[in-house]
């Protein structure tokens, strides 16, 4: 069985690996909150006005799912943080989202991903499309419009390629995914099965020449279909092919403003964050933790952000090369 997943695509950037966060899996999204925490902290005990910019100087790269809820959530952390800051000034708090596409949540639709915008826009979120960056410095953020920023965190969230693993198997790939039939069984080799990010599984419900996109929704009902593939394959049973139609993107914008569009239904505000927790709620397996998040978000909602630092990441950088080992 191979899925071995995917890791954040980067570029040639100068500084990307080094000063570039991503956001692909739990640890960075730990470390992404710490860090943000103690950015705050560090700005407020400075008496430095370049370094307070630096320090709360934010970018996010990347206008898709990932890079909008990480930028909407994180933003409206932070300016919820500041009355805790007495000494910093917000209107030094700078949260910037850029992408080289024109427009926002292109996987929504052009109609959602302009909503999406509009509600980042009003919070302060200052979006620039069509600008990606040219490189990065410790403290700056130099994008290809000829701006510099003042920045010392930079979340690069434009794309996701197979895992490195996937390159040096003997095996046929397709857009550097592993071709695999129907069934998920690898190409030239029918004993062995490949799934997820990695596996370039055709999309039957979408026609031929399709694959499923790189996603979760379709990663774990791949895995299930394996599962039974597996067992036939070992107990003489029938395989039987992956199909599974898409049921739709929730974007969580943070309190009570989503965008959403499931089963091709455009929604936002309070009926699509609804939508978008009712789904993220169905995902967890147990009745047990469906509680636990249940009244996770509940105190959340009662008593706000805590601004506790975790610390489970004190001994890393955070930078795309020591999280997911890319250099």
């Amino acid at each position: 069985m191979l899925c071995p997943g995917s890791v954040t695509r980067s570029f040639d950037i100068p500084g990307l690996k080094e000063h570039g966060h991503g956001m692909k899996n739990l640890a960075e999204a730990v470390y992404l909150r710490d860090h943000v925490i103690a950015q705050l902290e560090l700005a407020s005990a400075s008496l430095d006005a370049s370094e307070r910019a630096a320090r709360l100087g934010f970018l996010v790269v990347g206008g898709g799912y990932a890079g909008v809820e990480t930028a909407a959530n994180l933003q409206l952390l932070t300016t919820r943080a500041l009355k805790s800051f007495p000494r910093l000034d917000p209107a030094l708090l700078s949260w910037t989202l850029i992408d080289v596409a024109p427009h926002l949540l292109p996987e929504l639709g052009e109609r959602l991903g302009q909503v999406a915008m509009r509600k980042l826009v009003r919070r302060g979120v200052v979006i620039r499309l069509g600008t990606s960056v040219e490189r990065l410095t410790e403290s700056s953020a130099h994008l290809t419009d000829g701006s510099t920023l003042p920045c010392r965190t930079t979340i690069w969230t434009a794309g996701v390629q197979p895992s490195a693993v996937v390159s040096t198997l003997d095996a046929p790939t397709q857009k550097g995914r592993l071709v695999v039939g129907a069934d998920l069984r690898l190409a030239g080799r029918p004993e062995v099965f490949a799934l997820g990010d990695a596996a370039a599984v055709p999309d039957l419900e979408e026609g031929e020449g399709a694959i499923c996109p790189p996603t979760a929704q379709h990663a774990t009902r791949q895995a299930r279909t394996a599962a039974h593939n597996v067992a036939a394959s070992l107990l003489g049973g029938e395989p039987r092919p992956y199909r599974h139609r898409d049921l739709g993107l929730v974007v969580d914008l943070g309190g009570t403003q989503a965008v959403a569009r499931p089963l091709g239904a455009e929604l936002k505000g309070v009926t699509a964050q609804a939508v978008t927790r009712g789904y993220h709620l169905m995902t967890v397996p147990s009745a047990r933790a469906k509680t636990r998040v249940l009244g996770d978000w509940l105190l959340h909602t009662v008593a706000g952000d805590d601004l506790i630092r975790l610390g489970l990441m004190d001994t890393r950088t955070g930078s795309l090369a020591d999280v997911e080992h890319s250099l």
